[in-house]
């Protein structure tokens, strides 16, 4: 029987949670160009609550032009720091002035998934968690980005929660699945109701 969910998203580990979930589908990478979408609802002075919203609805929309007959799941997830928006950290300089910088702090992930069918949005959520880190000293976070680089380098926040990054944070308030990047235990709701977890397995 043909996979009738297809998540338009290339990240592993959300891929990983739906089929932990039952909710077994079909990966398409939707490829939107996200900085330029971020720079535009930055200059429209968006909140980064609907930043995460904008691109999550994007990526969905766009791949469920292609497959109509289908759930498609577009996610997207941003970190807001001190009232800012963050995104990834384009080099290790930058990864570690940014940990550096919400040491001993708390930061804020939100987690947006929207799903498509027959090009029309059939749901919607946000996830949020808020996170503090440990006191870290520089030399620790030196050390951390330049050997975990390469795990960590597409991390918003720099860190993995589900690898080593557990040892960088202190507290966790609210949905785990959100610093995942997933709200797993909504979208998993809403397949139930719609009968496609039974479909799946």
């Amino acid at each position: 029987m043909p996979n009738i969910v297809i998540l338009a998203s290339s990240s592993r580990i959300r891929s990983m949670l739906l089929n932990n979930a039952g909710i077994f589908h079909q990966v398409k990478n939707a490829l939107i160009d996200e900085d330029e979408v971020k720079a535009a609802l930055k200059l429209e002075r968006r909140s980064p609550r609907d930043v995460a919203d904008v691109l999550a609805d994007m990526k969905s929309r766009k791949i469920s032009i292609q497959y109509p007959d289908s759930f498609i799941i577009g996610c997207d997830q941003v970190l807001v720091f001190n009232g800012e928006l963050y995104s990834k950290p384009k080099t290790k300089i930058d990864m570690i002035s940014q940990l550096n910088a919400m040491s001993g702090k708390t930061h804020e992930f939100l987690s947006s998934s929207v799903i498509y069918r027959e090009r029309t949005p059939v749901w919607r959520h946000i996830g949020t968690v808020k996170v503090t880190l440990r006191d870290l000293s520089l030399k620790f976070i030196e050390t951390y980005v330049e050997e975990g680089w390469d795990t960590i380098k597409d991390c918003t926040g720099g860190y993995k929660i589900e690898g080593n990054g557990v040892g960088l944070v202190k507290k966790i308030e609210g949905d785990y699945f959100s610093i995942l990047g997933l709200p797993l235990l909504e979208i998993a709701s809403f397949f139930e109701t719609h009968g496609v977890l039974d479909k799946c397995q």
